[in-house]
């Protein structure tokens, strides 16, 4: 469901009657909610599943992933993440966070899934939240 932006060309420049469209982006806005998506799509689970108080580890680490990915790529606190996530205390957004980089450490796979995430959120064009509350970085080139 990608957004496109369409720009008219003036006629007189066309050299015709009728206005053409020119596509000028493709690009998704990326809001929390579409790294929730992304990251439970490619986990094979529901959103619901990631915002749930669920401590298997088939959940726990996609969760992991997608506390990571909201904080490096919005910027948001910990205990907003952790509110966006059901509830969760900002101790177990942090916690989440460095454990994930431990593993990631140790595992080739993790990192290869974390890498092909991070490409996927290049795709999209980050949405600033309201009223610019949180600062905003660049998409990480690495994965840690």
């Amino acid at each position: 469901m990608a957004e496109v932006l369409f720009h008219r060309l003036p006629d007189k420049a066309l050299g015709c009657d009728a206005p053409e469209e020119k596509v000028v982006s493709e690009k998704t806005l990326l809001t929390l909610f579409e790294v929730k998506r992304v990251v439970a799509d490619f986990y094979s689970l529901t959103v619901k599943e990631l915002e749930s108080n669920n401590r298997t580890w088939r959940i726990v680490l996609p969760r992991w992933v997608a506390f990571k990915f909201a904080r490096e790529l919005f910027g948001f606190p910990l205990a907003e993440i952790g509110r966006q996530f059901g509830g969760k205390d900002h101790g177990t957004v942090l916690h989440g966070i460095r454990q994930l980089k431990d593993y990631a450490e140790a595992n080739h796979k993790l990192r290869c899934e974390l890498e092909e995430l991070s490409k996927a959120f290049h795709e999209f064009e980050i949405e600033l939240p309201k009223a610019n509350r949180f600062r905003i970085t660049e998409l990480p080139n690495t994965v840690f």
